[in-house]
């Protein structure tokens, strides 16, 4: 029903008229009650809109009241729409039937845990706790009225006592996203530094340099990862724990969990060195098979191979530019070496660059002693023979080259020789990667291919570092550690996710799940209060073309207003 204004001759009427649809099916209207003439009626329908306002719950309006709509605080909500489907698709909501099992949860952990890993993806680097920066967003198919620190430390001592478990299930969760062959993984190792003081036994904070060049407590993070980038395993080892001890049981731990039927492990040559390699070709993979890998070889010792290397460096093209792989047999493994013809020419040059300005020093230095002696000396009191011999070897030492430009410390006079049999040997591994493994069905280029595919892995282990901001830890309880690195790794495991599925389906403008998130962070729900109204309407903001093309490559449906999502704080 409607009002409307009828005309009958010259005097218009207001009527209340019907629509309706008659047994054809055609539009009709009828007229139910005429209210009056339009020019008797006067204010006499004020009774009747203030009486239809109550029934309705609409407040009247007077002269005096400001009828501006009042607009409710924006929060964001599009990246985590995106973060908590992906969640749900991967299956990574199974954590919380691990969780409840420690028992009397008001609320349910997963969906706290979830808060806590979206914090990581999402606010990482911000001033606010969680709790801060729960104020600022809105949070998708979580069944929770609030959230409290109590609450977020309870879920915490859930997932240490239930670790295994809980490793268990993100194995599964990782499995449909890897290689059944899981071919290669690349093994990374890094110091995390903390900021909480005091020192409780057990503890894995030592004190000690991070990567910052600070004192302060520390620990090791390992992590284990497929060529894709995506995360197998991570541990938290004491600080002082060897690097191969702690990314040999890295290792045990993914044999376990993941029963492939080759595994290829690729490590940097600061994590193992040839010494290492007899005790990985003795580790056995759960099928019986031994354990393949790629080493790289220190640079310090490239030189003992030298002799080795006699006849590769003579089948080399002098004019090539081109990259020359070879394979030789040591210790019953295949030792393969790439030689970059334009590498090696850098290295040669800045060489003799450094070692033509040690001798420029050394024949500066020659020739000051002999003016001493002669009495022609510069006026004033310079370094004594001994100091000037100790300062010429530092500046040998420190440009790395004391083995070739070697000082004589216990001569009284100045003397230092240039060794040509050293600088020879350092000549014929410029340009030189030296990579020992027992892998087989691989050519030795492939073996190259592999190693060098650890350096885009290591890239973005830092991006591990960076964007999810894994440390400094404000953590002083050694499992409470574990499990800020726990957090971590599973949003480690949902950026990859984004990652794959962004190549898959590039978007124009879109380079990175973190510009992703950037740009879905832009959708927000909001609510505004308008005159008359008791309730406020509450939506989503508009969702532009470049927004529908991000969900489309992350495969997920777009967020509607029929959607719950929960104001926590």
């Amino acid at each position: 029903m409607y009002l409307k204004i009828t005309q009958s001759g010259s005097r218009q009427y207001l009527q209340l008229v019907e629509s309706y649809r008659d047994e054809k099916g055609r539009a009709r209207q009828r007229g139910i009650v005429t209210l009056g003439r339009m020019d008797k009626i006067g204010n006499s329908l004020d009774a009747v809109h203030a009486g239809l306002s109550r029934i309705l719950g609409i407040s009247p309006v007077t002269d005096s009241e400001d009828l501006r709509p009042v607009f409710g605080r924006p929060r964001s909500v599009g990246d985590l729409w995106v973060l908590n489907e992906i969640w749900q698709q991967l299956g990574l909501n199974r954590l919380g039937s691990v969780l409840r099992k420690s028992a009397r949860h008001k609320t349910e952990p997963e969906n706290v845990l979830r808060i806590k890993v979206f914090n990581r993806l999402c606010n990482a680097h911000a001033d606010p706790g969680v709790l801060g920066w729960l104020r600022t967003v809105s949070m998708p198919g979580v069944k929770m009225k609030a959230v409290s620190t109590r609450q977020l430390v309870r879920t915490m001592d859930a997932m240490v006592r239930h670790k295994d478990a809980l490793n268990e299930v993100l194995a599964d969760v990782v499995r449909p996203l890897v290689n059944e062959e899981l071919p290669v993984v690349f093994c990374c190792l890094t110091a995390i530094r903390t900021e909480e003081g005091g020192v409780l036994a057990p503890d894995v904070r030592k004190q000690g340099s991070s990567e910052e060049n600070i004192t302060a407590g520390r620990f090791l993070l390992g992590l284990a990862q497929t060529a894709e980038g995506i995360p197998l395993y991570h541990e938290v080892f004491e600080a002082d724990t060897p690097a191969r001890t702690a990314l040999r049981a890295a290792l045990e731990k993914v044999h376990a969990l993941f029963p492939a039927r080759r595994i290829i492990a690729v490590a940097d040559r600061e994590t193992f060195s040839a010494d290492d390699a007899g005790q990985l070709r003795s580790m056995p993979l759960p099928n019986g098979r031994p354990l393949e890998f790629i080493l790289a070889l220190p640079e310090a010792r490239y030189t003992e191979f030298a002799g080795l290397l006699s006849p590769v460096n003579q089948s080399l093209q002098p004019d090539s530019s081109e990259e020359a792989v070879h394979e030789l047999a040591w210790q019953n493994l295949r030792l393969v070496i790439s030689h970059d013809p334009l590498q090696a020419q850098e290295q040669s040059r800045d060489r003799d660059v450094k070692i033509a300005e040690l001798e420029r020093l050394g024949q500066q230095w020659m020739t000051k002693s002999e003016d001493r002696k002669a009495g022609t000396g510069k006026r004033g009191r310079g370094l004594s023979e001994s100091g000037e011999r100790l300062r010429f070897y530092r500046t040998v030492a420190d440009a790395r080259l004391g083995h070739i430009v070697r000082v004589d410390l216990k001569k009284e006079a100045p003397a230092y020789q240039i060794d040509k049999g050293a600088l020879e040997d350092d000549r014929s591994i410029d340009g030189k990667l030296l990579l020992l493994s027992n892998a087989s069905g691989l050519s030795a280029k492939e073996v190259v291919k592999r190693y060098r595919s650890l350096r885009d892995v290591e890239r973005s282990f830092r991006v591990f570092r960076s964007d999810i901001d894994v440390g400094p830890v404000y953590r002083r309880l050694s499992d409470r550690i574990r499990t800020h690195a726990a957090v971590c790794f599973i949003a480690l495991l949902l950026q990859r996710v984004m990652g794959l599925r962004l190549r898959e389906r590039p978007v124009s403008g879109i380079e990175s799940p973190e510009r992703a998130l950037a740009y879905l962070r832009e959708i927000h729900t909001g609510s505004v209060r308008l005159h008359g109204l008791a309730k406020p309407v509450k939506g989503l903001s508009a969702i532009d073309n470049v927004h529908s093309a991000i969900f489309g490559s992350m495969r997920v449906r777009h967020p509607t207003n029929g959607d719950a999502f929960v104001n926590l704080v």
